[in-house]
């Protein structure tokens, strides 16, 4: 009897978990489509705010899930704020540089991030 119980709570667990890797996965594929990253952004400030909210058994996957939009928070506002430097030196060759060595750290840390989603682990610096 104790046994069923704990894997109707580990079911229920699992369940959780399965939801917050699809919507990861859903949106870590609007930052890879870079005109959607506004839809990734609002996800990610509710995803946080939820998690900050929460009470829960399973903390260590809602703090896996967290750190992942907290990555790809991150990485937006990264993005937004390189991309208004190049533009502003743009005129100069700087901003072009600035340009393509963000696009660089784009693909960087959006392949990092997934590549971390898929081993269900955090990516590396969200210490």
């Amino acid at each position: 009897m104790n046994t069923t119980v704990m894997s109707q709570k580990t079911a229920k667990v699992r369940r959780i978990e399965v939801r917050e890797e699809r919507l990861l996965w859903l949106t870590y594929g609007f930052y890879i489509v870079g005109v959607l990253i506004p839809l990734g952004v609002v996800i990610n400030l509710f995803e946080i705010w939820r998690y900050r909210r929460a009470t829960t058994l399973n903390r260590e996957g809602m703090l896996i899930a967290e750190r992942h939009h907290r990555w790809l928070l991150t990485t937006a506002l990264t993005i937004f704020i390189a991309t208004l430097i190049s533009m502003g030196t743009f005129y100069y060759v700087v901003g072009a540089v600035v340009a393509i060595a963000t696009v660089l750290w784009w693909i960087y840390r959006v392949v990092r991030g997934m590549l971390a989603l898929s081993h269900h682990t955090v990516p590396a610096g969200t210490e």
